[in-house]
């Protein structure tokens, strides 16, 4: 009789436990997330969009915990979520999952990994996860990048890279039992980690030839007067700053590339100055491109390439024509002594705020 009570008395239990508690009178039947930041762990959801502080636990059913799902069942019920993620990268602005539709993706990835069989289903859903997102980048992000230069590359770019990531995290969401217990024990990439790999080994390998002289470009554009967005450089800065992390160089090589262009940019400015401009505007000039490049550089570039760069327009403006800078002076004052050396060498250690400062414009302009 004990043993008769020990096994039914569970499913007696389980036959009148609901599966969740009963939502407030008016909710809605269905919670829709857009924000992947929102998504709670899977055994926390809000009961409605109007009262996201009831909180329920989300329970399997007896039955289905101990149902033998097939792999192929398993793989037609994933590949509903890779068809409606797929939907981001297509440009769908709309593509929301109900708490049921989450649950049911993260469930079927769990019953998969937890059943006892002669085949590894964790790793054919981690190959699955990562062929899903090497698909969306060989149809969707490659052939829209292929036939594009310069600004429009990197406007593509950025777009497609900002869906890419919606789609990944998503994924990875109902994916994530691989991460908790697969991928720490065989050792394998996370999977945002092999997110990030797959995006970048696959565009960068067919445009990133294109991606570095296409921002050096529009740098220049910006320095030549001409308008830009400046939001593509910061994400496109970024997005070479995230690839860095998975063994990306294009970071490094886009560093090198502003930094030795910058050199080149006002060597040309300060050797034009020093010819056609008198001592005063020239000082003035050097000013002025100090102001402008802080104030441009801080839109796109993190502090410590930030620094790099105004070291080096410093240097090309200041450092490397004090010589030629004093001839220029003693000639145009025939031999007597005048402050522009020491107000050129005051230019370089000014604070680096608003190009339209009163202060640092009057320190300039007096003589």
């Amino acid at each position: 009789l004990f043993t008769h009570f020990c096994c039914l008395f569970p499913l007696y239990i389980h036959s009148i436990w609901p599966l969740s508690l009963p939502a407030r009178r008016g909710a809605k039947k269905q919670t829709k997330f857009r924000n992947l930041n929102q998504i709670p762990p899977i055994h926390l959801l809000p009961a409605s969009n109007s009262d996201c502080s009831a909180v329920w636990v989300l329970t399997f059913k007896l039955s289905n915990m101990v149902s033998n799902l097939s792999l192929e069942d398993g793989m037609m019920i994933l590949d509903e979520a890779f068809s409606r993620t797929r939907k981001i990268m297509e440009g769908y602005s709309n593509v929301k999952f109900s708490a049921e539709e989450y649950q049911k993706f993260y469930e079927c990835v769990y019953l998969l990994c937890v059943q006892r069989t002669s085949f590894d289903n964790s790793r054919m859903l981690y190959e699955r996860y990562q062929n899903g997102l090497e698909e969306c980048i060989y149809s969707l992000v490659l052939p829209s990048l292929e036939d594009k230069n310069d600004a429009a590359l990197l406007t593509e770019l950025v777009v497609k890279w900002s869906n890419y990531q919606l789609m990944a995290r998503w994924l990875s969401r109902f994916f994530c039992y691989l991460d908790r217990f697969y991928i720490p024990r065989v050792g394998a990439f996370g999977l945002l980690e092999l997110a990030i790999r797959c995006f970048h080994n696959l565009v960068n390998s067919r445009c990133n030839s294109k991606l570095v002289p296409a921002a050096i470009a529009l740098i220049n554009q910006d320095r030549n007067g001409e308008k830009i967005d400046s939001n593509i450089l910061k994400n496109v800065v970024e997005y070479f700053d995230i690839v860095r992390t998975v063994g990306g160089t294009c970071y490094d090589e886009f560093e090198k590339a502003l930094l030795a262009n910058s050199a080149a940019h006002y060597s040309q400015v300060a050797s034009h100055g020093l010819l056609h401009d008198s001592c005063a505007d020239y000082t003035y000039k050097v000013q002025w491109c100090l102001n402008q490049e802080s104030v441009r550089s801080s839109q796109f570039l993190n502090p410590t390439l930030r620094d790099k760069l105004l070291q080096v327009v410093k240097s090309c403006l200041v450092d490397q024509v004090c010589t030629k800078f004093a001839e220029k002076q003693r000639a145009e004052n025939h031999g007597k002594s005048a402050d522009y050396q020491d107000l050129l060498s005051k230019c370089a250690d000014l604070n680096l705020g608003d190009p339209g400062s009163d202060q640092n414009w009057n320190m300039v302009q007096q003589p």
